[in-house]
């Protein structure tokens, strides 16, 4: 069920052998890890996650008995070291089609190209509206006002992140001499930053290594960062600390937020996933990770699992699995 796709614009016939399959969640590798800063190897990952996601040691059914029969599931398949418009344009056109694309990753710089196509799709949905508006005015023409309803409309974009390093410095030099604006420890500053913000609010959840530089541009961004060690008050699980985030700051919305899944598998306590660039003792289980996502009321419309280091695997490549695994229990709650 994978669709060979270059890095250009994807000509149509080749979605086109993707439609009328039934699927509703693709895939689609972003084999980039220039954004790296320590150490280089994730772009190899796509392949292996699509892998560990096929073993027969599994089936086609997530927790709570959901099933994900291949009809469920399209593929684009990989991108290599693409440019942020190839990227963004294979992204669009997953959206446009209709799915709900799940990226692998490539390190975590990749969530910068992918970001943006979503939101720019969201607002080609509300682009209607505006014409809609403009259509009752005199000249037809769209006038601040209508503008600024329009806006007001849109549906807010929530990024929920897990992860060890908040990603939020300025810049980082990358190894692979790549712009240190474009670190994959940046990317979220750049996704906050400047007068049109690509995200409307950033949940953090499993950080522990946020440095001073980073907590006050989490400050200033209005992030709502959880940490390793300071559980949700009032014995809330962290699905429920998630969900009222986002009910906190948008519970008036109508239509309501849609959310962006993020998740860096450093994120995880190095005993679940080992194979990983910048291992960080002290993370989630794989059982938080997964519960908090069961639990997450919004609708998610696209995710993206990054910063496996296929090298460094176990030999039964057990943080491939827990990535497999990750990646099934999100495609259950984007289509149930």
């Amino acid at each position: 069920y994978c669709i060979a796709l270059t890095n250009s614009a994807a000509p149509a016939p080749l979605w086109a052998a993707m439609a009328g399959r039934g699927a509703r969640v693709a895939l689609l590798g972003i084999r980039c890890d220039r954004g790296s800063s320590f150490m280089r190897g994730s772009a190899d990952a796509p392949p292996v996650l699509r892998a560990a996601l096929r073993c027969d040691s599994g089936n086609d059914f997530a927790e709570g008995g959901k099933a994900l029969g291949m009809g469920l599931w399209g593929d684009g398949g990989d991108l290599i070291e693409p440019t942020d418009a190839e990227a963004g344009a294979a992204v669009g056109r997953l959206l446009s089609d209709g799915y709900s694309p799940i990226v692998l990753g490539g390190d975590h710089a990749i969530t910068r190209m992918v970001i943006p196509a979503v939101r720019s799709h969201m607002r080609r949905i509300d682009q209607p509206v505006a014409t809609e508006l403009a259509s009752a005015t005199d000249d037809g023409a769209v006038s601040d006002t209508v503008n600024a309803a329009v806006t007001a409309a849109r549906r807010p974009l929530v990024c929920l992140q897990f992860d060890a390093h908040p990603d939020l410095y300025t810049e980082l030099p990358c190894v692979s001499g790549a712009d240190p604006r474009d670190s994959h420890a940046a990317q979220f500053t750049r996704l906050l930053e400047g007068p049109d913000p690509q995200i409307d609010l950033l949940i953090q959840v499993g950080i522990r290594t946020a440095t001073t530089e980073q907590l006050s541009t989490a400050d200033s961004f209005g992030v709502k960062m959880m940490t390793m060690g300071c559980t949700p008050p009032n014995g809330k699980s962290i699905g429920q600390w998630i969900n009222n985030q986002v009910l906190s700051q948008f519970g008036d919305c109508d239509p309501p937020a849609a959310m962006y899944i993020s998740m860096d598998l450093d994120g995880l306590d190095p005993a679940f996933a080992p194979a990983v660039a910048h291992i960080e003792p002290g993370g989630l289980s794989t059982r938080q990770v997964l519960d908090a996502i069961a639990e997450i009321n919004a609708e998610i419309v696209a995710a993206d699992v990054v910063e496996l280091l296929p090298s460094a695997d176990t030999a039964n490549g057990i943080t491939a699995r827990v990535g497999a695994k990750i990646i099934r229990e999100i495609a259950a709650a984007m289509i149930h």
